[in-house]
């Protein structure tokens, strides 16, 4: 037995060693993750993990059966996997002939392949995150990315080599569960065309959410270690919490735009699981998971495919940007993750897409939706200022470059159009140019939809709230970013974190609830424009309101003086340097 053993495993070496050589001649970079963490030892553990933890899936759903015995009593009458009638709110249970309990076994299927879906899906996607992050992370930290630098492997190949080959024991794992999922799948009731269309969902999820690894993985190194543990948890949190608070979320507020983020609402026939169930007491169950639910007026109820081909697209245009934002980091590691160009139109994007879930005719929700799209919308500008932003060195050769331009009189780079497109010019135009994408139609809205003038005003006060501490957040960071100290990015990081939390925190531990002493860092906040929406009952003085609005918009001047004073002297001083033909080190 001992000499079969060792045979098979040299055979199954062998088999593996040929199958990473011709991967080698196609992906050298996905030969060497696959060579690092395929061996025979490692499979066998994959193997053995994943066979224990879908047979202890298996017989946890076999213990919860009816159990047919002679001594009949109530508690053994009554089953959720049961067919008869409801009695004291359970389901009882039907008897054949021979005395034998017919068992739902749609149910039981369904339920089956419902938590395989959901730890599969949440344990490959955290898990993945996990790996991919550390793994960019540690090369970083290493410096061993830069030799990757000076092969000639383009990005693509080298980003898809660890795409595939770093999670790739997690991703055998999962993969290993697919006989058990289809066949109770198909138990269920599922077609083949919905667990193909689920199959699409994962796929596509897994493009999105290990190609934002990769880039955390790249950009968060400054972290120290500490990056995977975030970036993983945070997707788990994630995960979890909209599948808690989104189950039967109402269909016209604009936070069921999260729900394409999350596979577990592509689940098919997920509202007919029994923990899906809406009453105890009854057999009524939600028509689907997307009930009354709409995008563009389109219903979404009851149309699976439609959901899915929403879903992928959303997860590809995403993955998309994540793709472009690679390449530029891996040329260009001192750039910004995104262009201009790229940022207008993933706003644009962004906005038509969330803002199809809202219904802004129906009684008493607009400014719930109203408030619901500047919440999804700011988040989006929080990454887009991370993503837009340059640092020092880049604004000090934009400042260098300006002076040479303006004395040659190029008119094409006129200084509007380097402020609103060009890749080292500072980001504060276009912030202010993606924030009125966002809020353009918000104010559309409000003037076609607010049902009375007090609901108007309170709605453009929160506007201009969302607006002004946009642009005052971005030129605070952008200044910030123009330091000397090389822990500019520590500073930017812990400044604006400040000025987020820090208003709340004080006014929720000394004032309490939105009182008039508390109303100054109320406005100062995030939280501005939530109150301007649901003002107390002894409301805000539109003196403080105008007050806190013009303080903001001053602020903004005043860092953006500061920061076009900076540029000016860098931008002279690299000028008189360059033309006396020294050189001049800006760090």
């Amino acid at each position: 037995m001992q000499i079969e053993a060792k045979l098979f495993s040299r055979d199954i070496s062998a088999m593996l060693e040929n199958i990473l050589d011709r991967i080698g001649n196609i992906n050298p970079q996905l030969f060497r993750e696959l060579k690092g963490h395929l061996n025979t030892k490692n499979i066998f553990v994959v193997l053995v993990v994943s066979c224990v933890w879908q047979m202890i899936i298996w017989l946890f759903f076999q213990s919860q059966l009816p159990i047919a015995i002679s001594n009949k009593s109530d508690f053994e009458e009554f089953n959720k996997y049961c067919t008869g009638s409801i009695e004291k709110g359970l389901i009882s249970c039907l008897r054949n002939p021979d005395g034998s309990i017919i068992v739902n076994w749609q149910l039981w299927n369904l339920d089956v392949f419902a938590w395989l879906s959901i730890i599969a899906c949440y344990t490959l996607l955290a898990l993945g995150v996990y790996l991919l992050v550390n793994d960019l992370s540690t090369e970083q930290r290493r410096e061993t990315l830069n030799f990757l630098r000076l092969t000639p492997q383009k990005p693509e190949s080298i980003f898809l080599g660890k795409f595939i080959g770093v999670p790739i024991l997690v991703s055998l794992g999962v993969v290993l569960t697919l006989p058990l999922h289809i066949y109770t799948g198909l138990g269920g009731g599922i077609a083949p065309i919905e667990l193909l269309g689920f199959y699409a969902v994962v796929v596509t999820a897994i493009c999105f959410y290990f190609s934002t690894a990769l880039i955390c993985g790249l950009v968060t190194s400054w972290l120290g270690g500490f990056q995977e543990w975030l970036t993983s948890g945070l997707v788990l949190g994630f995960l979890t919490s909209t599948q808690m608070f989104f189950n039967h979320a109402s269909s016209i507020y604009s936070m069921n735009y999260l729900r394409f983020l999350n596979p577990f609402f592509q689940i098919p026939h997920l509202h007919l699981t029994s923990f899906f169930r809406l009453n105890n007491y009854s057999l009524i169950y939600p028509s689907s998971i997307w009930e009354d639910s709409h995008w563009l007026q389109i219903n979404l109820d009851n149309n699976y495919l439609l959901v899915v081909g929403l879903v992928v697209v959303n997860y590809l245009v995403f993955s998309g940007i994540n793709w472009i934002s690679l390449k530029r980091i891996y040329s260009n590691p001192q750039g910004t993750m995104l262009s201009k160009r790229h940022s207008y139109g993933l706003m644009l994007y962004f906005v038509f897409f969330t803002i199809g879930f809202s219904d802004f005719t129906a009684e008493y929700f607009f400014r719930e939706n109203i408030s619901y799209l500047l919440f999804l919308d700011f988040l989006l500008l929080l990454y887009l200022m991370i993503a837009t932003l340059p640092h020092r060195q880049t604004l000090a050769d934009w400042a260098r470059y300006r002076h040479l331009s303006e004395e040659t009189r190029v008119k094409s780079n006129s200084l509007v159009w380097d402020l609103i497109w060009g890749e080292k010019s500072p980001a504060t135009v276009a912030i202010a140019i993606i924030s009125a994408i966002a809020t353009t139609p918000l104010i559309i809205s409000t003037f076609l939809y607010s049902s009375n003038s007090k609901e108007f005003i309170n709605s453009i006060y929160a506007i201009g709230f969302a607006v002004s501490l946009a642009m005052l957040y971005t030129a605070l960071a952008q200044l910030l970013l123009l330091m000397k100290s090389s822990q500019r990015i520590y500073w930017t990081f812990g400044v604006i974190s400040g000025l987020i939390i820090l208003p709340i925190a004080l006014a929720s531990t000394f004032f309490g609830s939105a009182r008039e002493p508390a109303y100054f860092l109320w406005l100062s906040s995030i939280t501005a424009p939530l109150l301007s929406l649901y003002p107390p009952e002894d409301s805000i003085s539109i003196t403080l309101v105008l007050s806190m609005l013009g303080i903001q918009l001053a602020l903004t001047g005043f860092f953006t003086y500061l920061l076009q004073s900076r540029l000016q002297v860098i931008g002279q001083s690299n000028y008189n340097w360059l033309v006396s033909g020294k050189s001049h080190s800006l760090e």
